[in-house]
């Protein structure tokens, strides 16, 4: 293998620091390689305004295999926001945000040495304990973060953001940065101090320089936020807690710039149960300014915690599905008829049926039969009536040439089923389209993501109302 060979293999198959390169070649002797190996990486590295806190600037290379791994995950991100979006308008979300966090409170009870009861934390989540056990008060007071991200996902990751996470796990404080020097090992040597908490004077300079980076990042998002995540970790602005809060920081600047509220239900806080990896990207991204170490690092991570949350999201909406108690639907249609059928039965008997004009008198040769006027005094008089055929086939061939969303079976039961006031159900849709239940139903449900109708749920059973369009 030639020179130019190593090089991209070393920025582009793996992206190796200098140690991991005298590994992978079993030889100390790489400085040229190396040098070469820099030289290439130059080509596609940003000067980030993030600064370590000897003015020094970082930066982060983006060559063509990692801007590939970028896109995977932010492909993987519009999955997720387009999936939770799907199971809010089918109904199941609440259900999957309950399990969703219960993962998240088990993942703090591992962190913290808690016994991660099931039934104690899912009352916990539900609001169900009258006394939450002292053990759970920080559980507690996390969960109430989740829950501010997820309530307001668009708005600004800023400085207020990082107040209310600190005041939710360390209450309302005089001092609201950190005033407790941290000493480690990496910040005793004399030269080149590396830090997993910065001296304090340096704090508000540098929150201020994270904030402004967060504002004004060129970068992708997941480079955005995974650098955000590294500088605050680098920093910890606060006495305790500041891991979770760069963890809950983090996911506040993915909700806030296109994932959405579901950003605060991903498992990240698994990521606080692997401090010592974690912490060796951080010293190591140190080492050589360069974030694009820890943003591959975290990279391989989300996208096992992402995945997982997708395969979480089918979980809800198959168990949705089964809990839809679309089969009592059919089996009530079932006893109506039944019922219809018993009663007109009963009303049957052996006797014989008199004659409707026996014994009937006649009047001026008419019988008082024809002089009764049977007039039927019925509830409802003006019953909604729906379009003719004909104009429903040009509703429907309409619907189809304005609106490419809408499948032809979509645009045929809507053309017969758009009266104002009424309400329609999936086992019309299943009946008259001739297909699946499964299919009925997300084409109803399409057709409320379209605008055309609103779900409801009226006992057991969803029902669609007709929304009133221009």
């Amino acid at each position: 293998m030639n020179l130019s060979e190593n090089v991209i293999k070393f920025s582009n198959e793996k992206y190796v620091t200098k140690k991991q390169l005298q590994q992978e070649l079993k030889t100390s002797m790489v400085d040229n390689i190396w040098s070469n190996i820099i030289e290439y990486r130059s080509n596609f590295s940003s000067i980030l305004t993030l600064k370590h806190i000897n003015n020094a600037k970082y930066s982060f290379c983006c060559t063509p295999a990692i801007n590939r791994k970028i896109n995977d995950i932010e492909r993987k991100f519009i999955k997720l926001y387009s999936n939770y979006t799907k199971l809010q308008m089918m109904g199941f979300s609440k259900s999957f945000d309950k399990k969703q966090k219960l993962i998240i409170a088990k993942t703090l009870c591992n962190k913290y040495m808690i016994n991660d009861d099931d039934t104690l934390l899912s009352s916990l989540i539900n609001n169900d304990l009258s006394v939450i056990p002292p053990e759970l008060n920080i559980i507690n007071r996390y969960l109430k973060n989740l829950d501010y991200i997820y309530d307001n996902p668009f708005a600004k990751a800023d400085i207020d953001s990082l107040k209310i996470f600190n005041e939710n796990l360390n209450g309302i404080s005089d001092d609201f940065f950190r005033n407790i020097e941290i000493s480690n090992a990496y910040s005793k040597v004399t030269i080149d101090k590396l830090y997993l908490g910065i001296p304090c004077n340096y704090i508000k300079t540098a929150v201020d320089i994270l904030f402004r980076f967060i504002e004004t990042s060129a970068q992708p998002l997941i480079v955005t936020a995974a650098s955000s995540l590294y500088y605050s970790y680098y920093v910890k602005p606060f006495n305790f807690y500041s891991e979770e809060i760069s963890v809950l920081l983090f996911k506040k600047i993915l909700a806030s710039y296109d994932v959405g509220e579901v950003a605060s239900l991903i498992n990240f806080e698994a990521l606080l149960n692997i401090k010592e990896e974690f912490e060796s990207w951080v010293i190591e991204t140190q080492k050589t300014m360069d974030l694009t170490y820890f943003v591959l690092f975290l990279l391989s991570k989300c996208n096992e915690l992402i995945d997982e949350t997708l395969n979480n999201m089918i979980v809800a909406r198959q168990e949705g599905i089964k809990d839809e108690i679309y089969v009592p639907e059919a089996k009530q249609e079932e006893n109506t008829v039944s019922t219809v059928s018993n009663v007109s039965e009963s009303n049957v008997t052996n006797e014989p049926i008199s004659s409707p004009v026996e014994n009937v008198p006649v009047i001026n040769n008419v019988t008082a039969e024809q002089t009764v006027n049977y007039n039927q005094d019925i509830a409802i008089r003006n019953i909604p009536s729906g379009l003719s055929e004909e104009e429903a086939s040009r509703l429907e061939k309409h619907l189809i040439e304005r609106d490419p969303n809408l499948s032809r079976s979509q645009a045929h039961f809507y053309a017969r089923h758009c009266t104002i006031g009424m309400n329609y159900t999936i086992s019309q849709f299943k009946k008259e389209e001739d297909c699946a239940y499964e299919t009925a139903r997300t084409s109803m449900d399409t057709l409320v993501g379209l605008g055309y109708y609103r779900k409801d749920q009226l006992k057991n059973k969803f029902i669609y109302t007709p929304v009133r369009k221009n």
